[in-house]
Formats: structure tokens, sequence, C-alpha cells
């Protein structure tokens, strides 16, 4: 059997890289169709992890991998030869995450970390970076400065679920905002724009951290 796919197959973010180049200080943006499940809903040191409460690619970097051990067998990409850093990084990293989601300004954490050494990707153990994790969710304090009209069609409608940042509108032009898929030509105008709005203002709200990073 032949697979023929990009190179995303093993790696879309490409962290294997800079840390091979041994880039000090990194910002890794994880895009994804998974949101970031709040810690009303998992305890990631308790809970079994199981593929649906963050999305595989990060928690491969920490050996984190799904349970169901077919889990590779059924997609066309292949995470986990990944593994760059310790799992007991893991936790305290997701609570991070977690934590400033429910601040409703962005699920943005920043970690050092160092490497636990990693053969196929011929990266040594000892190597520590400053990484910078931002995670696509939606955001409180965005949505609250929205007019009704936007508020309608990118907040879910029950109260319940408004509060839950993993839970997204599930009809309409906006539908799964803001997890929907980005490639293939599915995206229009609209989408274009409201996505690159939120995180735009994330961004700029954050503005502190990513001068720091940078200066």
């Amino acid at each position: 059997e032949t697979l023929f796919a990009d190179g995303g197959c093993f790696e879309n973010v490409l962290l294997s890289s800079m840390l091979q180049r041994r880039v000090e200080r990194v910002v890794l943006f994880f895009n994804s169709h998974a949101p970031l499940q709040p810690a009303e809903s998992w305890d990631v040191y308790q809970d079994e992890y199981t593929g649906d409460q963050v999305t595989d690619e990060l928690a491969a970097y920490f050996g984190v991998y799904p349970s169901d051990s077919s889990f590779w067998e059924t997609r066309g990409y292949d995470y986990s030869q990944n593994q760059h850093w310790s799992s007991d990084d893991w936790g305290p990293l997701i609570n991070d995450l977690q934590a400033a989601q429910a601040r409703g300004d962005g699920a943005i954490a920043t970690r050092t970390l160092t490497t636990v050494g990693n053969d196929v990707w011929n990266i040594p153990a000892g190597i520590t970076t400053e990484v910078t994790f931002v995670y696509l969710s939606r955001s409180f304090t965005w949505e609250s400065q929205l007019s009704a009209e936007m508020q309608a069609l990118l907040v879910p409608a029950d109260p319940a679920e408004a509060n839950d940042p993993s839970k997204t509108v599930d009809s309409g032009p906006f539908k799964t905002f803001p997890h929907y898929a980005t490639a293939g030509g599915g995206v229009n105008n609209e989408k274009a724009n409201v996505l690159a709005d939120l995180t735009g203002w994330t961004i700029k709200k954050n503005a502190d951290l990513f001068r720091s990073i940078f200066s």
C-alpha cells in the first residue's frame, strides 16, 4: 500500500526543524479543528486522553497519545514519533492554556521546556527553549465587543454553551467558528475576515507578551 501526501503527514507546525536549528524562542500557532476543552470538562491529570480534548499534534510533542492504539491507522498522518518534551510538562501547559482560555483573552501560554531527545528527528536531549503556545479558541472578551447581529452568528445561543469556550455555533454561515476548515477552498471572504479579526485582536490584546518574545 502507498500513501501519497505532503509533509503534513508527520508535522504541520514544524517544531522539529526549529529545534534542530537550536532556535531559542519559538511561537507555535495551533489552528485546530479540535477546541481546547476547559478544565471543567477535562482534568488533564485524571482523565484519559482520547484525542478529542485538544489537537493530537500538540499532545504528541509531549509523548501523550490517544488511548486507542488504532488511532494513527485510520488517518493520513502519523505524529507518533514526534515527542520532544517530557510528559511531565504536559499537565502544567494544559492547565495554563485552560486558565488563559477561561479569562477570555486567548488561549496562550509560555513555558520553558527542555528536550528529552529524539533519534528520528536527530534532536538530542538537553536543548532548552522558551515556547509560546497560541491555541485557536473562542474569546469571551472579543465576543463581548461584537454587535448583537454578529454575536447571534458567532456565539452559541444556549447560555450554557455560550459560557463553554469549547462549544461553537452549530448552524449558519459561520458553523463551528472558529474551528472550521481553512483548506480546500472552503472559506469565503466572510469566514476569512471574521477569523482574521479574532486572531488579530488576540495578538493585539497580548501585545506585551509578543513584544517581550521578539525584543
